[in-house]
Order: C-alpha cells, then structure tokens, then sequence
C-alpha cells in the first residue's frame, strides 16, 4: 500500500490539552469500531480495541485496532467516515492498537498521531511515509 506522506507523531510526556473538553450540555458519541465481543451480528470482531470520539466538534481514534480491513468495514457498518478523523491517539506500542494506522495514513495522509514516549511507536508512525 502506497502512502502519500508522513504521518506526524507527537509524543505525549506531560499532561496537555489537545481540544477543549467538552461541557456537559454537548453531545459526546463514543462508539467502538473494533472488539473481539462485538455488540452487534453484523461487525467484525478482532483481538484489539479501536475507540471513535465525537466531541465539541472533533473526532478522533483511540487507538486502531490489529487489522486495517477490520477497522475499515466496521466503520463503515457503523456510519463512521474515517476521513473526518481529526487526530488518532495511540495508547501503547502493540500491533493490537496500531495495526489500523497504514490504512489511515493511506486515507489521510499527513493526520496527526499522539503517542506515549516510546522510541519505536514513534519511528513506526513515521515510516508510515
């Protein structure tokens, strides 16, 4: 798979705020992309976890599951346009959280990737050029 450009990786080291936090009148959609107990028939299940937040205007990914075609159909059943994506947060360096990132960089090249200070996580999300 052919990616047009690099996928940006800021390590987070301290507490920062990336968007404002929603208040508590705002609508905040959480729906989760990718499982291994899926909650309905129709979704694919995976040993992994992929998170979509909707929130005060943005949405973002934590984390992206094992397998791109995974991710890829079970946002599509679910209505989720991975292209709207404003930011992917990873949570740790394992192929179960980050497997989905080459299909992402793929549709959005150039997104921005936020991931615990670890030397290779980071150069993984780099050469994803």
């Amino acid at each position: 798979m052919s990616i047009g450009s690099l996928l940006f990786a800021k390590t987070l080291t301290r507490t920062t705020t990336v968007y404002s936090t929603a208040t508590l009148t705002e609508r905040i959609r959480i729906v989760v992309l990718v499982d291994n107990n899926p909650y309905r028939q129709d979704l694919e299940k995976a040993w992994a976890l992929s998170v979509y937040v909707e929130a005060g205007g943005v949405r973002f990914l934590f984390d992206t599951g094992p397998d791109p075609m995974v991710l890829e159909k079970n946002a599509r059943r679910l209505g989720i346009d991975l292209s709207k994506i404003d930011f992917i947060v990873i949570s740790h360096a394992h192929g179960d959280h980050t497997g989905g990132l080459r299909l992402l960089a793929s549709i959005k090249p150039g997104m921005v990737v936020y991931v615990p200070p670890d030397r290779s996580l980071v150069n993984y999300v780099r050469s994803l050029a």
